[in-house]
């Protein structure tokens, strides 16, 4: 009986997945930095990191994510805006956006990227 419901919710879980809104995010930071002060990665639903200190260089982090209007963020703080620091951002293997631009805040520069993947 055991292995029936077993059966038949392990069938239902697995048909209800929908790989067709499968992607994979992939976040990474290049450069001749090698290290930040602080990292914030937040992947669609599943995902939502802050690193709270410093971060050696190079990163690459991935991770697959099921659905549609995904929310990611990527965003990076460092005490020295002459770095060479670059922040990109694929899903699904293609570049969707790069940024290597500081923006000065009262602490620290920051690079961000963020938007929603549909």
């Amino acid at each position: 009986m055991y292995k029936r419901i077993l059966f038949f919710s392990l069938i239902l879980l697995l048909g209800c997945t929908n790989t067709d809104d499968k992607h994979e995010f992939r976040f990474e930071i290049t450069g001749t930095a090698t290290q930040v002060d602080n990292m914030r990665v937040k992947m669609g639903p599943g995902v939502d990191f802050n690193s709270e200190g410093k971060v050696e260089l190079p990163v690459s982090i991935i991770h697959e994510i099921y659905g549609n209007n995904l929310v990611y963020l990527f965003e990076i703080e460092h005490f020295d805006n002459n770095s060479d620091v670059t922040l990109k951002v694929f899903v699904d293997d293609e570049l969707v956006e790069e940024n290597n631009t500081f923006v000065e805040t009262e602490d620290f520069a920051v690079i961000t990227i963020k938007g929603v993947y549909k």
